[in-house]
């Protein structure tokens, strides 16, 4: 069964790291969507997908609708997310 895995940034290199882990560590059939927040266009809808998973800070990563325990307290974990992924 494939992912959804959403990624919040600023665009930053912190930020960058992270999708490029997530990118590294998904499988071929997982849907991978990111959403930088200082994108001046998109930033009110992408705050308000935040906003529903309870983002708080960046980078944080969504897998199949459910913020990363890691993302709520800390960075991404890489063990965290390949468990996420099963």
């Amino acid at each position: 069964m494939a992912n959804k895995i959403e990624v919040f940034t600023a665009g930053c290199s912190f930020c960058n790291s992270a999708v490029e882990l997530v990118n590294s560590s998904v499988k071929k059939d997982d849907e991978v969507i990111v959403y930088n927040l200082n994108d001046e266009e998109r930033k009110k809808d992408y705050k308000e997908i935040a906003d529903v998973y309870g983002v708080k800070t960046v980078p944080a990563v969504v897998v199949n609708s459910k913020l990363l325990g890691c993302c709520k307290t800390s960075g991404v974990s890489k063990d965290i997310l390949l468990a996420a992924l099963g």
